[in-house]
C-alpha cells in the first residue's frame, strides 16, 4: 500500500509538473500567476487549460479520506477542515456540511463578475470544451466563471472563520494530518482549541511544534497559536505524534479501534466506484455493482448531540481572531476519566483511543463527540 501511495504521489506531481510545462505557451509571469484572480481576469485560458488536469474525477479518496468518512459514519466528526482544493473528502462520501474547504475546492463554481452560482456541470463541460467552451459560459452568465477555490487576491471563504470560532471550541479530539502547518491561518487552528483537547499529527514529518521563546498567551494574541508540544516531556500532556504514511497510520488505528472491517469496505467501495466511474467517463457503462447490504447494527448511528450543537449568536467577521468562549453548561471537551487510560496507553493509537473516551475494540459508546 506504501508503494502504491508513493507511486499515486508521483504521478500526480508529474501530473501538475507536466501541466504547468504545456502552460509555457500562454507566457506566464511566473507559475503562481495562474492562481491570481487579476491574472485570470486578463488570460482566462492558462487557468481552465490547468483546470482540465486539476478537475476532481482524475484521482481516487484515500484510506485517510475515507478514515474520516468512518468518523462522521461512527457519529465521532464534528468537522472536516481542509487545505485541499481536489474535493476529495466529498467523493469520499462526507456530506457537504461536514467540510470546510479553507482554500476552496470544486464543489461549486461562481461568476466573479456577478457573483452568481454556475451549476458546477456546466462548467466542466465549458472546460473541456477548450477556448470556445469558456467563451460561451463568459457570455451566457455575464463575466468569467471559475470554481470556487481560492485565489490570490481573494478573502478566505467566510465560513471557514464562522466554523473555526464555532467548533474549536467544543474539539475533543483534534486530528492533524497531512499537513505541512505552514501557512495561515489554517496553521494556527491547533492553538484554538481548549487546553483539555487531545492533539494527534498524523503525518510524515513532525511539524507545528511551539516555538517555546513565544509566550503562549503571546502567541494566541498573535492569532498563531500555540503549536504542538510533543517534544517537551515537560509540558506534555495532551498531544501525541504518528510519523508514517497516513494511510498506513490511520489503518493502524482502524484496528486498534475495532473498526479494520470497516474501513476495508469503504475502501472496497471507493476502489469499486472509482473503476466505474471512470469506464463510464471512457464511455464504457461496465458491470452494475450489487448493492452492499446495510451495516451492521453495531455502528454507532449518528449522535443526537451533534444536531444542536452550533450556538446562537452574532457571526464573525472573516478577518476576526480566532478565539471563542465556552458558556458553563457547554459539555466538557475531555472526559476527565480518560486521563489515567491515556497515561497507560502503550502505544500512540492506543492513546488517541483512550484521548477519544474508546477501548480499543469498543463498540464506539464513549462520552459525547467531537473529532
Amino acid at each position: 500500500h506504501r508503494d502504491l501511495h508513493l507511486s499515486l504521489r508521483r504521478q500526480r506531481q508529474m501530473c501538475i509538473r507536466d501541466s504547468y510545462d504545456n502552460l509555457q505557451k500562454y507566457d506566464l509571469p511566473h507559475p503562481q500567476a495562474i492562481f491570481s484572480i487579476d491574472y485570470f481576469r486578463e488570460r482566462p485560458g492558462a487557468f481552465y487549460e490547468l483546470c482540465r488536469e486539476l478537475w476532481p474525477g482524475t484521482y481516487a479518496p484515500t484510506a485517510t479520506h475515507l478514515f474520516i468518512k468512518l468518523l462522521h459514519d461512527k457519529g465521532r466528526l464534528l468537522r472536516c477542515f481542509t487545505q485541499n482544493i481536489d474535493s476529495l473528502e466529498t467523493a469520499a462520501g462526507l456530506p457537504p456540511d461536514r467540510v470546510v474547504a479553507a482554500h476552496g475546492n470544486f464543489d461549486g463554481a461562481t461568476c466573479i463578475d456577478t457573483g452568481a452560482p454556475v451549476p458546477v456541470g456546466e462548467v466542466k463541460a465549458a472546460v473541456d470544451a477548450g477556448p470556445p467552451g469558456w467563451a460561451a459560459l463568459r457570455d451566457r452568465h455575464g463575466g468569467l466563471v471559475k470554481p470556487d477555490i481560492v485565489f490570490f487576491g481573494e478573502g478566505l471563504p467566510r465560513r471557514f472563520f464562522e466554523l473555526a470560532n464555532r467548533d474549536l471550541p467544543r474539539c475533543r479530539l483534534l486530528l492533524v494530518i497531512g499537513t505541512s502547518l505552514s501557512v495561515q491561518p489554517f496553521a494556527s487552528l491547533v492553538g484554538h482549541v481548549d487546553d483539555d483537547c487531545v492533539r494527534v499529527l498524523v503525518n510524515r514529518d513532525a511539524v507545528g511544534r511551539r516555538d517555546p521563546r513565544i509566550p503562549l498567551a503571546v502567541a494566541r494574541q498573535l492569532g498563531i497559536g500555540g503549536g504542538l508540544e510533543f517534544d517537551d516531556e515537560s509540558r506534555n500532556y495532551r498531544d501525541v505524534k504518528l510519523l508514517g504514511a497516513c494511510d498506513d497510520q490511520v489503518r493502524e488505528l482502524a484496528t486498534e479501534l475495532g473498526w479494520a472491517g470497516d474501513l476495508a469496505d469503504l475502501e472496497a467501495d471507493a476502489e469499486a466506484d472509482f473503476a466505474r466511474r471512470k469506464r463510464r467517463a471512457e464511455g464504457d457503462p461496465g458491470p452494475r455493482a450489487p448493492p452492499r447490504p446495510d451495516p451492521p447494527s453495531d455502528r454507532l448511528p449518528p449522535s443526537p448531540t451533534l444536531a444542536g450543537w452550533l450556538p446562537e449568536g452574532t457571526t464573525p467577521l472573516p478577518d476576526a481572531p480566532l478565539l471563542a468562549g465556552r458558556g458553563e453548561s457547554d459539555p466538557p471537551l475531555l472526559d476527565r476519566d480518560a486521563r489515567p487510560a491515556l497515561a497507560r496507553a502503550e502505544s500512540a493509537s492506543a492513546q488517541l483511543a483512550a484521548a477519544a473516551g474508546l477501548s480499543l475494540a469498543d463498540d464506539g459508546e464513549g462520552p459525547g463527540d467531537g473529532v
